[in-house]
């Protein structure tokens, strides 16, 4: 059976563009980094896609993770704007009996709420974030439970070159509930579902040594998320994925001053299939074409005054991702991947970006030291697990990444 699979866990580095993506779809023992240098996770199996895909948590049980997060050697976490993007993680998932009686959990602490983000139409940027999941199989059926929650506050001048400026802070949170599923339809099929209800809570305060002007509370639970994917055997070999995706923004955002409230609403359509081909245990390759749809539109409400609707976007784009791993050594691995993408962009503001395309190559590399597993990947762009946002690229933060990953598997 396909699913029975499995790929070398150990890898290295690899500068090869290919007509694959390595995707197995089968349960391989990786991470964030193996996502990383393949392009992404949407059409192969990986231990790190059980925070988007949550049914295939009981395929990973008795894992320890440590996440470096991905960063730049000049501004480590911060991409040029000086925003934070990512952070460290730790992970563990443990089933929690031999027989399986009691099912699996896990639980996950990340510096950064984006390195977990399982599909947005925005960037919270949201600082420590935990999540936690537990799942059981009941025959063919692997439900899963899923509990994530992430805050962030801070402050900064109005007028940074002003000392007597007033100061503006900010706080808020996000709050998700999800659901999974893993169901084996027969020996050579599987379906993966997951969706995710998000409730998100802004505000914004403006203080000078005088006067303290704190802006409402504002709060929604209007957004949500629900995909699909299945895969399918072809042959011995070949395995086929079909995916679709919606993704639905009805949320605040964080505003400028406390007397505007922003606003955001939107929604993301994905639809795409992966081609998984594994010829031996030594090599893998995945070729995946998927199309995106988004329109969002950008609300501001002041206080005292008529809605005024701010921006409005739309993006559409058709990504090639392909990829390949392949063992050079029982203890070692290469990997790499490409990824073209088109998308064509409008929207009402003046300094709206016109139409791009963009080209990403990533390198992986990673090392088998018996029961610990050293990933790293280095890519041409950020590495983002958000479903929107432009496509699935930035055109403004052109920089090189590195992600390193050390996970440590046991079992009884």
């Amino acid at each position: 059976m396909f699913r029975k699979y499995h790929i070398c866990r150990a890898a290295y580095a690899t500068a090869l563009i290919t007509v694959g993506i390595a995707l197995s779809a089968t349960p391989v023992l990786a991470t964030s980094a193996r996502l990383a240098s393949l392009g992404g996770g949407e059409f192969l199996e990986d231990d790190h896609n059980v925070h988007r895909w949550y049914g295939s948590l009981g395929d990973y049980p008795d894992l320890l993770l440590l996440e470096a997060g991905h960063f730049t050697l000049p501004d480590g976490w911060h991409d040029d704007n000086g925003h934070r993007v990512s952070g460290p993680g730790l992970g563990l998932h443990l089933a929690l009996d031999k027989a399986g009686n009691w099912g699996t959990g896990a639980i996950f602490w990340q510096g950064q709420g984006d390195d977990v983000d399982p599909g947005s139409l925005a960037r919270d940027r949201m600082g420590p974030t935990w999540s936690a999941m537990w799942t059981r199989r009941f025959g063919s059926l692997q439900p899963t439970v899923m509990f994530r929650t992430g805050r962030d506050s801070g402050e900064a001048s109005v007028n940074p070159s002003d000392p007597a400026a007033p100061v503006r802070s900010w706080d808020r949170s996000r709050l998700e509930w999800g659901l999974g599923l893993r169901w084996d339809l027969s020996d050579g099929a599987y379906l993966d579902l997951a969706g995710e209800v998000r409730r998100h809570r802004e505000q914004t305060t403006v203080a000078d040594d005088v006067v303290t002007v704190p802006g409402a509370e504002l709060t929604s639970a209007g957004s949500f998320g629900l995909r699909s994917r299945a895969f399918v055997r072809l042959s011995p070999t070949l395995a086929l994925v079909p995916l679709v995706e919606y993704v639905h923004e009805d949320r605040p955002l964080s505003a400028p001053s406390p007397i505007v409230d922003l606003w955001l609403d939107g929604y993301l359509v994905k639809l795409g299939t992966g081609l998984n081909w594994y010829p031996d245990p030594d090599h893998f390759m995945v070729l995946g074409v998927d199309y995106l749809h988004a329109d969002t539109e950008y609300r501001q409400e002041p206080i005292d005054g008529d809605l005024i609707i701010a921006d409005t976007r739309r993006w559409d784009s058709l990504a090639l991702t392909a990829g390949f791993e392949s063992r050079f050594r029982y203890w070692l691995t290469f990997r790499g991947s490409f990824r073209y993408e088109p998308v064509n962009l409008s929207g009402s503001a003046d300094n709206q970006a016109a139409d791009f395309a963009t080209f990403m190559v990533n390198l992986g590399a990673a090392f088998q030291l018996g029961k610990y597993d050293l990933d790293l990947a280095l890519t041409d762009q950020e590495p983002r697990s958000v479903a929107g946002y432009y496509g699935h690229s930035l055109f403004d933060n052109p920089a090189t990444w590195l992600s390193v990953t050390l996970r440590r598997s046991w079992g009884y």
